[in-house]
């Protein structure tokens, strides 16, 4: 009688996602964006306030530490929060996306990931 190998004994592999949650992933940003244009005259557009707070989401999502694990922790939800609560839902949408686009530009993780996190 030949070994088998269980499932438990076999090398774990990271899956990437099928293109099914891969296309949802990428369309939601493009709904969330026509949500945020849609309602744009609910937000306030406070250009200095936008700048500096998404120059703080930048500074936590590239001052990022691992904690146990796989888990990284960035201080850039903070910076989310102060925008919703200043600006309004769609500014503070438009810093999330900024800082983890230039999270992404440094840290260069696979698309998928760019996407999920987006």
């Amino acid at each position: 009688m030949e070994p088998t190998t269980s499932p438990a004994s076999a090398p774990a592999r990271p899956r990437a996602p099928g293109r099914a949650l891969f296309l949802a992933q990428a369309i939601a940003p493009l709904l969330a964006g026509g949500v945020a244009w849609l309602t744009a005259g609910t937000a306030d557009w406070w250009i200095p306030a936008l700048v500096l707070i998404t120059a703080f989401a930048i500074a936590g999502e590239l001052t990022v530490v691992e904690s146990s694990g796989r888990l990284e922790v960035s201080s850039s939800f903070l910076a989310l929060i102060l925008a919703s609560v200043i600006l309004g839902g769609g500014p503070a949408a438009l810093v999330g996306a900024v800082a983890i686009t230039v999270s992404w530009l440094r840290f260069r993780w696979e698309l998928h990931v760019y996407v999920h996190n987006l």
